[in-house]
């Protein structure tokens, strides 16, 4: 009888041992198993014969921060992909947008072919011309999360202005707490000043919260003629000073149809006449254009979001940008 109650205390002790044993390895079985996220950027009604991914580029907060730029034009006109004719600081001519506006251009198939879409919406253009297209310094740097690119066509989804890709760019909407940064800079030759300032600040609760962010950015301006005091062209195998072909004298018409070109002193009293020599009457245009534009902005960002129900969510952002852009332009001539 006493040996009968030890085998069945030995086979209990067993079957309690394997069980934990069980238990601890389901447990870590549990503990090892990892669910990979996946980001999903953009959305368009389903349809068969559209499937797969295109190729796209992720910029990252950390990235942006890393690079030290204080703009998100110099963050996208850096790309591999970004091509062809762009607003930037550093136009001498840019009227299809307004002076001091930036723009993306992927594939270089021009401005109005890329769209530019902010947490997954469209944006309403920055400028007045026919290549009209959003303005990307009305985005505080600070308020961005990641940036993503699309460089593949988009037309099937979001139409003809992303024949050449999509750029959308995502918002930090859980920030909480507040960030100060500043940063200043100067060329090697002491012009050119940068002044940044980026603020972000947002608070939450389970039920929602608001997130602001603002940017105030100053550049002063690089005059053309300190780092080319002239245009250059080749002749003869060596570089030389190619200047504009109007100058600052003109064309006189003689009452016998035949033309004279001359030249007349600038500042002068317009009795001085001398025959007109290319090489040595062309206008150099370069000290009257700037190679960087002086510029002042604050751009400002307020996003807010409250959750009604558990299926409804009520959401709102708001973006406010000022500038104010100056442009030189060369003094007019006569031909």
């Amino acid at each position: 009888m006493k040996l009968i109650d030890k085998r069945t205390l030995l086979a209990s002790v067993a079957a309690m041992a394997t069980l934990v044993g069980a238990g601890q390895a389901f447990a870590q079985a549990t503990e090892t198993a990892t669910v990979e996220e996946v980001i999903v950027t953009g959305s368009r009604i389903k349809r068969a014969d559209i499937t797969g991914v295109g190729p796209a580029t992720v910029i990252s907060q950390d990235q942006i921060e890393r690079t030290g730029l204080t703009n998100v034009e110099s963050l996208l006109q850096r790309l591999p992909a970004s091509a062809g004719n762009a607003g930037n600081q550093t136009n001498a001519y840019w009227t299809g947008n307004g002076y001091g506006t930036a723009q993306v251009n992927l594939r270089g198939l021009g401005i109005n072919r890329t769209l530019t879409l902010i947490n997954g919406r469209r944006v309403v253009n920055g400028g007045t011309g026919a290549n009209s297209a959003p303005d990307l310094n009305m985005i505080p740097t600070a308020i961005i999360g990641r940036i993503d690119v699309l460089k593949d066509g988009a037309s099937a989804i979001y139409g003809a202005d992303a024949v050449a890709g999509v750029v959308n760019i995502i918002t930090q909407n859980n920030f909480e707490g507040l960030k100060l940064s500043a940063k200043y800079g100067v060329t090697d030759e002491g012009d050119g000043q940068d002044y940044t300032v980026d603020v972000l600040w947002g608070m939450r609760n389970e039920r929602g919260g608001v997130t602001a962010g603002l940017t105030y950015q100053k550049t002063e301006a690089v005059n053309l003629a300190s780092r080319a005091p002239c245009g250059l062209g080749e002749v003869g195998g060596q570089l030389v000073c190619i200047s504009s072909a109007s100058t600052i004298g003109g064309r006189a018409v003689l009452p016998n149809g035949q033309q004279i070109n001359f030249n007349q002193t600038p500042g002068g009293n317009g009795n001085f006449y001398e025959p007109y020599s290319a090489a040595k009457h062309n206008f150099n245009s370069n000290p009257f254009l700037n190679a960087v534009s002086p510029i002042e902005r604050i751009s400002t960002a307020f996003l807010a979001d409250y959750k009604l129900t558990d299926t409804v969510t009520l959401f709102g952002e708001l973006f406010f940008t000022h500038r104010e852009s100056h442009q030189i332009a060369t003094p007019g001539t006569l031909r």
